[in-house]
């Protein structure tokens, strides 16, 4: 299995008029994902498409070196992407809630854009992967404790705009997670 996904995970957004019980929409999607690993994400709660690509590199990095915290690739992206050692933190801080109405999902290997067009049509959920980069940069400083002086810093440092500034300071945060195995 590991060797199918070792290729880049897709990543897709989607639209929806809430999650409602969450617990009973991750049965639906477990039901339709058959063995596919994946991840369903608050979008609201991450910095961009790239944010979720850099955390599953470090989880693919975590789990060919035996270092992983969970049993699958999509728990251990959450991980990552949340800057959270911990599993429950992870997802009380990236995760879907019921009120959640933009999601980012990540699929790992198999047949990834007919698993999305399943959630698409058994959810009634709308694709639109622009919700991937609808993120508010003053809503996520907050989220993930990234102060007003560390941004400027590193805008002055790297000489880039606010949201790439925190962008990286979030890939930081998550190279420190990995290095604390």
């Amino acid at each position: 299995m590991m060797s199918s996904i070792l290729k880049e995970p897709t990543i897709a957004g989607f639209r929806t008029n809430g999650i409602g019980d969450v617990e009973s929409l991750l049965a639906k999607i477990k039901t339709i994902a058959g063995n596919m690993d994946f991840q369903i994400f608050d979008a609201e709660k991450l910095a961009g498409r790239e944010h979720l690509k850099v955390a599953a590199l470090h989880a693919l990095k975590a789990f060919r070196q035996k270092c992983n915290v969970s049993k699958s690739l999509g728990m251990e992206t959450a991980v990552y992407a949340s800057g959270q050692r911990q599993i429950v933190k992870a997802l009380k801080l990236v995760g879907v809630k019921p009120e959640t109405r933009k999601v980012a999902v990540i699929v790992f290997g198999g047949e990834a854009e007919s698993f999305l067009k399943s959630l698409e049509e058994k959810l009634a959920w709308i694709r639109d992967d622009s919700v991937l980069e609808e993120w508010d940069l003053n809503n996520l400083q907050k989220l993930y404790g990234i102060g007003e002086e560390e941004l400027k810093a590193a805008e002055e440092a790297l000489g880039l705009e606010s949201k790439e500034a925190f962008q990286r300071l979030l890939w930081e945060k998550m190279s420190l997670l990995a290095a604390q195995v």
